[in-house]
């Protein structure tokens, strides 16, 4: 028998969610967002435009980009991570039809990633996040009940309004609609770095 038990939760990956709570900029970013579509200034494929990764430094979307900055901010807090400043490096928007879905990928060359919903039809698709672990289903049984422990992705039901933000090197990927429908999916992509020194000696570059 073991006495003093204890559990350790290494190494876990995070995903911080919460609601905007103006709808006016979700409605005012949604319609700057269309006008964009509209005007043609970005890159269309089949059932799917994307807008140029620059519209962080348009001034319509001033208001999101602060709510952006300060909700990174604090989940730069929350890992505790030493910085001057943090930054938008980049922020898109994804305007999809029915039947779109996007790979599995990260982002890399960013801390922070996040994703804002804008517009969300009920069965459009959902955003997977996928266990980053090599090897973890190198064995991968039947569970009596799934949990944060045994699965190996993690389902999110798009809501309109609402933001995520994770750390850049979780994979994730968007799924097909459940069910097609006539209205887009609109989302607002973005990603966070930081500005300050790097002291540990193991980071620096010597020449």
């Amino acid at each position: 028998m073991l006495v003093e038990k204890d559990m350790f939760r290494l190494f876990p990956s995070l995903i911080f969610k919460g609601k905007i709570d103006d709808d006016k900029i979700i409605d005012d970013s949604l319609n700057s967002v269309m006008k964009i579509k509209d005007m043609n200034y970005g890159t269309k494929t089949q059932n799917k435009f994307t807008t140029n990764d620059n519209l962080q430094t348009l001034p319509e979307f001033n208001k999101l980009c602060n709510i952006i900055l300060i909700e990174t901010g604090n989940v730069l807090d929350f890992f505790s991570v030493k910085r001057d400043d943090h930054y938008i490096t980049s922020m898109w928007s994804h305007i999809t039809g029915a039947n779109h879905r996007h790979i599995s990928h990260t982002h890399p060359n960013n801390y922070l990633s996040g994703v804002v919903y804008l517009q969300t039809p009920e069965n459009c698709g959902n955003t997977i996040f996928l266990d980053p672990r090599a090897g973890s289903r190198m064995i991968h049984p039947d569970y009596d009940e799934p949990n944060y422990f045994n699965m190996d992705s993690f389902i999110h039901k798009p809501k309109k309004g609402n933001m995520l933000i994770w750390q850049s090197w979780l994979p994730h990927m968007v799924d097909y609609d459940s069910e097609p429908s006539t209205e887009q999916r609109v989302i607002i992509s973005f990603n966070i770095m930081f500005k300050g020194s790097v002291q540990r000696s193991s980071e620096k570059m010597y020449f």
